[in-house]
């Protein structure tokens, strides 16, 4: 008699990770993963929330759903706390609560960016805006819940899908000929395809070798350093694009959201933990532009 496939719950769809995680899913019989919208589940409903998860039972809850609007997220502070903060509390309570593992997505806006070195889990948090303050007191509101939760942190993610750095920069190529990118913001732009397929493979050890890993905060991101205006460079190295791309400091791009100038993540953790290999920014990259291409009609 076949094993039963393990019951996985994705959140946030149809935002990029989850889009992402639909695409890497396929070839993992032993899952039966549902993919949730805001319209069909709600995790900022604590009421909703545990009403749907005691009807449908579950191993493992991976958050997606994120306010991640960085500009927006100044002028809406009660929305964005609701999602960013509260919410991922109500999940850790109800995991606590129901026995199912959390596996939560934040992000490298958590740290202020003075420290030029590559940041681990354990070195202090300092946000610069409201995204990244919400996001944090998402990650402390989970671990006052259930310590037991995995916390990935992660940065600058793109893909094919959704509103993101490089589907922005090639619509603004299309329509603009001068395209300025800030060369002082440095971080890891990382495929969500990439973080996607880490997750499948942490959440099949989890399974596989149930109470040997270690829970917590952990970081990915893939490999090397990059400044917006590399990424620019570099799409437009690989594609062509039709504007010029210029470097320009943060301060003569003027946003209402700062953004902190260094956050690097040391992935040393999370690949000496669960033995995964992380792929360069620029490889990744390159493997999401002929994605790309091949879409095309």
């Amino acid at each position: 008699m076949s094993k039963q496939p393990i019951q996985v719950l994705v959140t946030g769809y149809p935002g990029q990770l989850a889009q992402a995680l639909s695409h890497t899913q396929t070839t993992r019989d032993q899952l039966a993963v549902t993919y949730t919208s805001k319209e069909e589940l709600d995790i900022a409903n604590l009421d909703q929330l545990a009403a749907y998860l005691q009807d449908n039972p579950i191993q493992y809850l991976i958050n997606c759903a994120a306010y991640t609007q960085v500009d927006l997220a100044e002028k809406n502070h009660a929305l964005v706390k609701h999602i960013n903060a509260t919410a991922p509390g109500y999940l850790a309570k109800l995991s606590n609560e129901l026995g199912f593992t959390l596996l939560h997505i934040s992000t490298d806006y958590v740290f202020g960016g003075t420290l030029a070195q590559p940041l681990t889990e354990h070195m202090p948090t300092s946000p610069i805006n409201y995204y990244g303050q919400t996001k944090l007191e998402g990650e402390q509101n989970i671990l006052a819940y259930n310590a037991t939760t995995y916390i990935i942190r992660t940065s600058w993610l793109y893909s094919l899908y959704g509103n993101n750095s490089l589907t922005r920069l090639l619509a603004r190529a299309a329509q603009e000929k001068h395209i300025n990118m800030v060369y002082n913001q440095v971080s890891s732009p990382t495929y969500a395809l990439d973080l996607a397929q880490a997750i499948w493979e942490i959440i099949i050890l989890l399974v596989q070798k149930k109470g040997q890993y270690q829970p917590g905060i952990y970081h990915y991101a893939n490999q090397g350093v990059a400044s917006k205006y590399d990424f620019a460079w570099n799409v437009n190295k690989l594609v062509g694009l039709s504007g010029e791309i210029h470097a320009q400091l943060s301060k003569n791009l003027p946003s209402l959201a700062k953004r902190p100038t260094y956050t690097v993540l040391n992935t040393t953790k999370i690949q000496q933990t669960f033995g995964l290999h992380i792929p360069h920014w620029q490889e990744s990259l390159a493997r999401c532009l002929r994605d790309i291409m091949d879409h095309l009609p």
